[in-house]
Parts: structure tokens; C-alpha cells; sequence
């Protein structure tokens, strides 16, 4: 089960972790990302609805170990979801 959780938030940081990196370097470096901006606008509701059902997956695996006797969550889960809120929040400014 540890593994599968694990390749769940693997999963998640590509869909939502690499997005906000993307959006840090490009505020950093001005107009100079203005591509990879363009193909992460044209993609976000896809990349957001992604990340969503790969939390979901996640959420049904903290659930699994807690029901194990698994004690609090994990870390790795409570920072795919807080980067899932932070997509979502910017989303909803961007659009």
C-alpha cells in the first residue's frame, strides 16, 4: 500500500507541483516563459481535473491505511492536497 500511495503523489506533483514551479520561474524571468505559460493556460482545467481525481485516489488510500490502524496522515498527502488548493484557487483568479 506504501507504494501505491507513493506513485499517487508522484503522480500529483507532476500534475499540480510542476505548474506552480512553472509559474514561479515565469514570474521570476519576466516574459521569458511566455510558451510554457501558453501551453499550461491552454491545459490547466485538464491538469487541475487530473491532479482532482489523482487526490481523490490518494484520499481513498489514506483512508485504506487509517482504516488499517494507521494513525494521522501523511505528509506527502497533505501536500498534494494543499498544492491541489492552490491550483484550484489560482485557476479560479485566472479565469
Amino acid at each position: 500500500m506504501h507504494i501505491a500511495h507513493m506513485l499517487v503523489v508522484a503522480a500529483h506533483v507532476v500534475c499540480c507541483a510542476l505548474p506552480i514551479g512553472a509559474a514561479l520561474v515565469g514570474v521570476a524571468l519576466g516574459a521569458g516563459v511566455t510558451l510554457a505559460h501558453d501551453f499550461l493556460h491552454g491545459h490547466e482545467v485538464t491538469i487541475v481535473a487530473v491532479s482532482s481525481l489523482v487526490v481523490a485516489i490518494g484520499a481513498v488510500v489514506e483512508w485504506r491505511r487509517r482504516r488499517a490502524g494507521t494513525r494521522g496522515l501523511s505528509p506527502l498527502f497533505v501536500a498534494s492536497a494543499a498544492c491541489l488548493l492552490v491550483n484550484v484557487a489560482a485557476l479560479s483568479v485566472h479565469l
